[in-house]
């Protein structure tokens, strides 16, 4: 049996409310169907974070969306490590709204489901260096094998250290 309720907020907006079956709820608290069952940690994953990061430096023009993201094989309507990664971006600013806001285009509403929005996203100067750093493969391999699951800003500043040792060791010149 569905039984559902209606209410009028205060500002004269009526809402239906169904209850949640069960096995989707635990007390108060909602869990969308597709974590249900599932005992996965979210934790930076190297190849999904480089992967990202090259998609915002292959962009043709100096911001882009998360239309074009998806375009290169990050799926933000179906993978949530591309929510969690691109959010850890964004929380170092590495990643922001061409205004210089946070908004990334994303609403997440009461039933827990993202809603996203096709706003301008752009590299910070301090993401294209850990974009360099990241997607150069010396730096990469040193980085994937050592230092994750660590946290995004500490591999940044010790892929970035080892990216200028490495232009030092190429060039001979200093940094």
């Amino acid at each position: 049996m569905n039984r559902s309720s209606s209410f009028r907020s205060a500002d004269s907006v009526v809402y239906h409310a169904t209850p949640l079956p069960k096995a989707y709820s635990i007390g108060s608290i909602f869990l969308p169907q597709k974590f249900i069952g599932k005992e996965r940690e979210m934790k930076p994953e190297a190849d999904y974070l480089k992967k990202l990061l090259q998609a915002f430096r292959d962009a043709p023009e100096p911001t882009t969306n998360i239309q074009e993201l998806k375009a290169a094989g990050l799926d933000y309507n179906h993978d949530p490590q591309f929510e969690f990664h691109l959010r850890l971006l964004v929380d170092d600013q590495y990643v922001e709204n061409d205004d210089g806001s946070r908004d990334i285009g994303f609403q997440r509403g009461v039933d827990g489901r993202l809603s996203w929005g096709a706003v301008p996203l752009r590299l910070t100067s301090s993401g294209h260096e850990f974009a360099a750093a990241l997607c150069d493969q010396t730096v990469f391999e040193k980085v994937k094998g050592k230092l994750f699951p660590l946290s995004v800003s500490t591999i940044r500043a010790v892929a970035v250290a080892i990216l200028k040792a490495e232009i030092t060791k190429r060039t001979g010149l200093p940094l």
